[in-house]
Protein backbone atom coordinates (compact mmCIF):
# COMPACT_ATOMS: atom_id res chain seq x y z
CA UNK A 1 0.00 0.00 0.00
CA UNK A 2 1.24 3.57 -0.85
CA UNK A 3 0.50 6.46 1.34
CA UNK A 4 0.30 10.05 0.30
CA UNK A 5 -0.76 12.31 2.85
CA UNK A 6 -1.28 15.74 3.71
CA UNK A 7 -1.45 17.54 6.80
CA UNK A 8 -2.87 20.88 7.08
CA UNK A 9 -4.03 22.17 10.59
CA UNK A 10 -6.17 19.55 11.75
CA UNK A 11 -7.50 17.75 8.24
CA UNK A 12 -5.31 14.83 7.34
CA UNK A 13 -6.28 13.73 3.80
CA UNK A 14 -4.56 10.63 2.66
CA UNK A 15 -4.57 8.72 -1.08
CA UNK A 16 -4.29 5.33 -0.29
CA UNK A 17 -2.88 3.17 -3.52
CA UNK A 18 -3.25 -0.77 -3.46
CA UNK A 19 -0.51 -1.99 -6.22
CA UNK A 20 -0.62 -5.34 -7.63
CA UNK A 21 1.68 -6.48 -4.64
CA UNK A 22 0.67 -4.31 -1.46
CA UNK A 23 3.72 -5.52 0.45
CA UNK A 24 6.38 -4.84 -2.24
CA UNK A 25 8.22 -1.92 -0.08
CA UNK A 26 6.15 -1.75 2.62
CA UNK A 27 7.61 -0.35 5.72
CA UNK A 28 5.80 -1.36 9.04
CA UNK A 29 6.65 2.10 10.36
CA UNK A 30 5.13 4.10 7.81
CA UNK A 31 2.00 2.21 8.17
CA UNK A 32 2.18 2.66 12.15
CA UNK A 33 2.59 6.31 11.93
CA UNK A 34 0.14 7.00 9.06
CA UNK A 35 -2.84 4.70 10.58
CA UNK A 36 -2.33 6.80 13.81
CA UNK A 37 -2.42 10.07 11.89
CA UNK A 38 -5.96 8.42 10.36
CA UNK A 39 -7.04 7.35 13.66
CA UNK A 40 -6.32 10.87 15.51
CA UNK A 41 -8.07 12.48 12.71
CA UNK A 42 -11.22 9.85 12.22
CA UNK A 43 -11.89 8.68 15.92
CA UNK A 44 -10.26 11.87 17.74
CA UNK A 45 -7.64 12.48 19.72
CA UNK A 46 -7.00 11.37 23.19
CA UNK A 47 -5.71 8.54 25.12
CA UNK A 48 -8.92 6.35 24.69
CA UNK A 49 -8.07 3.34 26.80
CA UNK A 50 -11.26 2.36 27.67
CA UNK A 51 -12.83 2.74 24.55
CA UNK A 52 -9.85 0.79 22.41
CA UNK A 53 -9.86 -2.11 25.02
CA UNK A 54 -13.67 -2.33 25.24
CA UNK A 55 -13.68 -2.17 21.14
CA UNK A 56 -11.39 -5.07 21.48
CA UNK A 57 -13.56 -7.16 23.25
CA UNK A 58 -15.85 -6.78 21.23
CA UNK A 59 -13.33 -7.85 18.14
CA UNK A 60 -12.40 -10.79 20.44
CA UNK A 61 -16.48 -12.28 19.97
CA UNK A 62 -16.23 -11.30 16.48
CA UNK A 63 -13.09 -13.41 15.99
CA UNK A 64 -14.79 -16.58 17.36
CA UNK A 65 -17.41 -16.31 15.70
CA UNK A 66 -15.92 -15.98 12.29
CA UNK A 67 -12.44 -17.29 13.11
CA UNK A 68 -11.47 -17.92 9.59
CA UNK A 69 -12.35 -14.39 8.65
CA UNK A 70 -8.30 -12.55 8.59
CA UNK A 71 -10.30 -9.37 8.50
CA UNK A 72 -11.64 -9.73 12.36
CA UNK A 73 -7.52 -10.56 12.76
CA UNK A 74 -6.55 -7.27 11.53
CA UNK A 75 -9.15 -5.71 13.38
CA UNK A 76 -7.65 -6.68 16.88
CA UNK A 77 -3.67 -5.76 15.43
CA UNK A 78 -5.24 -2.15 14.06
CA UNK A 79 -6.90 -2.00 17.85
CA UNK A 80 -3.62 -2.84 19.85
CA UNK A 81 -1.44 -0.39 17.21
CA UNK A 82 -4.00 1.97 18.22
CA UNK A 83 -4.15 1.83 21.34
CA UNK A 84 -0.21 1.42 21.79
CA UNK A 85 0.37 4.86 20.08
CA UNK A 86 -2.67 6.33 21.96
CA UNK A 87 -0.22 5.90 25.24
CA UNK A 88 2.89 7.09 23.46
CA UNK A 89 4.62 4.49 22.16
CA UNK A 90 6.10 5.45 18.20
CA UNK A 91 6.05 2.92 15.16
CA UNK A 92 9.50 2.42 16.55
CA UNK A 93 9.03 1.54 20.30
CA UNK A 94 5.99 -0.58 18.64
CA UNK A 95 8.61 -2.34 15.91
CA UNK A 96 11.14 -2.94 19.29
CA UNK A 97 8.87 -4.49 21.51
CA UNK A 98 7.51 -6.64 18.74
CA UNK A 99 11.58 -8.02 18.19
CA UNK A 100 12.50 -7.90 21.74
CA UNK A 101 9.25 -10.14 22.94
CA UNK A 102 9.61 -12.39 19.95
CA UNK A 103 13.11 -12.77 21.53
CA UNK A 104 11.77 -14.12 24.67
CA UNK A 105 9.08 -15.91 23.23
CA UNK A 106 11.41 -18.10 21.44
CA UNK A 107 13.49 -18.35 24.74
CA UNK A 108 10.82 -19.89 26.73
CA UNK A 109 9.22 -23.46 27.14
CA UNK A 110 5.52 -23.80 26.76
CA UNK A 111 3.48 -26.44 28.26
CA UNK A 112 1.12 -28.62 26.47
CA UNK A 113 -2.54 -28.12 26.73
CA UNK A 114 -5.56 -28.59 24.90
CA UNK A 115 -6.33 -26.67 21.51
CA UNK A 116 -8.94 -24.85 23.48
CA UNK A 117 -6.77 -23.17 26.52
CA UNK A 118 -4.57 -21.05 26.54
CA UNK A 119 -0.58 -22.03 26.14
CA UNK A 120 1.12 -19.95 28.51
CA UNK A 121 4.92 -20.38 29.18
CA UNK A 122 6.56 -22.36 32.03
CA UNK A 123 7.40 -19.60 34.68
CA UNK A 124 10.76 -19.58 36.77
CA UNK A 125 12.25 -20.87 33.79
Amino acid sequence: MQFNGKTTGNDIQMEVRRPADPTNGFRLDDFIDRYTLWSQQAIGPGQRTEGVLRHIEKEVQEVRENPDDLEEWIDLINLAIDGATRRGFSSKDIIKGLLDKFMKLQDRKFNQVSEDQPCEHIRGE
